[in-house]
């Protein structure tokens, strides 16, 4: 099998090119990126942020044109692009072009997963985690081999899923890290749970695969991670010693100083992970979650916060120095650890990125990154305030761009998080509440007097059956019941009278955000990208890792120290 080509990442002229006209571009776009939908009527967006001709090319598009929109510039021969009127294509190239699907250096997923791939056996996921955990843990499968790299750091690990594919089907140890206690432990409990079925599912995997999986159950395996074909695990704990060994280390890392106000970014905006472990640290109580099942000591989940100490301070080579050996005795040779990250959430990704960078023992990375509005920023909204060694910005990561002083607005972020590729795909225009919440804004500041600034009601009318279910609804969750009874039938339908033929303006303006989201996206991802190669690591390299349609959050940075 060929080896994968990471010993080189782009070439450095070419990112401060395409760096440039992508922060050139976001510039222009500023505002209509920090625009949010819930005030498309109270700040009459369609005629304050579009210019006429736009309005214009957007009023003439049809049903299918308008659907299709975020990716229209991808089919440029296509019938439906070529009627588009002047301005709007205009508009779709420049965005086309300030975005990764364009740059022509970011690698094809086909350069890193095998051909003679292991049979994936899925168990208790959905389809699309499936997907993700099949391309991930190939792709990490053949870097570990070739790199000769068995120990697997899988940060933001959550309920287990990546971690103990790479144990069980690859034979690699691996600490999973999760700031949540409960994804901690339902990753052990599912470990219970799958170890119970492997060997029944892996006899059946092989049954309908032709013999192209062992049929060798979970006791009587023999995992290496140089082996191409399934690797089942069989690190059993020898002696209850070891045990005891292995979950006091996995507990030392869940301890958390009692009035640490720092949090991750599970369920919270401020997304700081953070290692508050320490050796020296006699504060607070340690709180024991239960992260190693009893039989099974490839994989260890741990609760922890991490920061770039969270490998120097010593606990975690522990863990890995008690975790299991393959079972057949063979001696291969561990060249340092690998961090990996299945949509690594927030600031968690840059902290991966910079311990990749400070920490010799750490010889690969491979990371899928997400949530860029819990993202902090050195300047805006997001900032921390003063910034010192314990408390670095997720953003900007990059010499680069910090002169630049380019900030993304927390609704900027949010479109980001927006998937083109999907959208089209659907071939949909954006469901009813977002015209319904639209006019609740309006309601909000005519007939209530509130400016309607920060008021958020999530999904509260998502399954709503008319407008004024909707309306009372999300009055509730604001805490704003008493207004209710103000609000009588006939004026709520006037309200959605009043503004529903304008609902195709704001599809049209929804679609052509979206069009804007991967250029969003990009700077993020292109920051990181170019921080590694400023430390001197030169194989860092982008990925497109998933299809976008399947998977929206498709891109992975990869590196090596070769």
């Amino acid at each position: 099998m060929a080896s994968i080509q990471v010993t080189s990442g782009p070439n450095l002229d070419h990112l401060n090119e395409d760096f440039k006209r992508l922060t050139a571009y976001l510039e222009s776009k500023k505002e209509l990126m920090d625009a949010h939908m819930v005030e498309f009527f109270t700040s009459n967006h369609w005629e304050s942020l579009l210019s006429p001709q736009l309005r214009e090319d957007l009023e003439s598009l049809s049903h299918k044109q308008l659907t299709h929109l975020p990716t229209l510039a991808y089919d440029n021969t296509s019938e439906e692009y070529r009627t588009l009127g002047e301005h709007l294509r205009l508009f779709l190239e420049e965005s086309r072009q300030a975005q990764l699907k364009s740059f022509t250096w970011v690698k094809d997923q086909r350069e890193f997963t095998s051909n003679s791939k292991v049979n994936f056996i899925s168990h208790i996921m959905t389809p699309k985690k499936s997907y993700e955990v099949d391309v991930m843990s190939d792709v990490i499968s053949r870097l570990a081999k070739q790199f000769q790299v068995n120990k697997i750091l899988d940060l933001g690990s959550g309920k287990g899923y990546l971690s103990q594919c790479l144990a069980l089907q690859y034979g690699l140890k691996v600490v999973g890290v999760d700031s949540s206690d409960g994804n901690t432990q339902n990753a052990a409990r599912r470990n219970e749970r799958l170890l119970k079925v492997w060997s029944g599912l892996v006899k059946k995997s092989k049954r309908e695969n032709n013999d192209s999986l062992r049929s060798d159950t979970v006791s009587e395996a023999s995992p290496s991670c140089c082996d191409g074909s399934l690797n089942l695990c069989n690190h059993f704990c020898e002696d209850s010693d070891k045990k005891r060994a292995l979950h006091r280390s996995s507990s030392s890392l869940s301890s958390s100083p009692q009035g640490d106000s720092r949090v991750t970014c599970k369920g919270s905006s401020d997304a700081i992970h953070r290692c508050l472990y320490s050796e020296n640290d006699t504060t607070g109580e340690l709180k024991q979650s239960y992260t190693c099942v009893p039989n099974l000591t490839s994989f260890v989940p741990v609760t922890g916060f991490v920061d770039q100490s969270y490998i120097s301070n010593g606990t975690l080579t522990r863990i890995f120095d008690e975790l299991g050996t393959p079972s057949d005795g063979e001696n291969i040779e561990c060249n340092g650890m690998f961090i990996v990250g299945l949509h690594t959430c927030g600031d968690l990704a840059p902290t991966a990125l910079r311990i990749f960078s400070s920490e010799s023992s750490v010889k690969l990375i491979c990371i899928v990154g997400c949530c860029y509005h819990l993202v902090t920023q050195e300047v805006g909204a997001f900032s921390r305030g003063s910034i010192d060694s314990d408390n670095i910005p997720g953003f900007p990561m990059s010499q680069f761009l910090k002169p630049i002083q380019l900030q993304i607005s927390r609704n900027a972020t949010m479109v980001a998080q927006q998937a083109a590729d999907r959208i089209s795909s659907e071939s949909q225009c954006p469901p009813p509440s977002v015209l319904y919440r639209a006019i609740l804004q309006v309601i909000l500041k005519e007939k209530f007097g509130l400016d309607g600034s920060g008021m958020r009601v999530g999904k509260a009318g998502a399954k709503c059956r008319d407008f004024k279910e909707y309306v009372n609804k999300c009055l509730y969750k604001l805490g704003l019941k008493d207004k209710i009874s103000e609000l009588s039938d006939e004026e709520v339908n006037s309200y959605l009278t009043r503004f529903k033929h304008h609902e195709r303006h704001l599809h049209a303006f929804h679609q052509l955000r979206a069009a804007i989201a991967p250029c969003i996206e990009s700077v993020f991802l292109l920051d990181r990208l170019f921080y590694l190669h400023e430390q001197g690591h030169n194989s860092a390299c982008i990925v497109r890792l998933f299809d976008p349609v399947r998977s929206p959050r498709c891109y992975s940075i990869i590196a090596s120290k070769a």
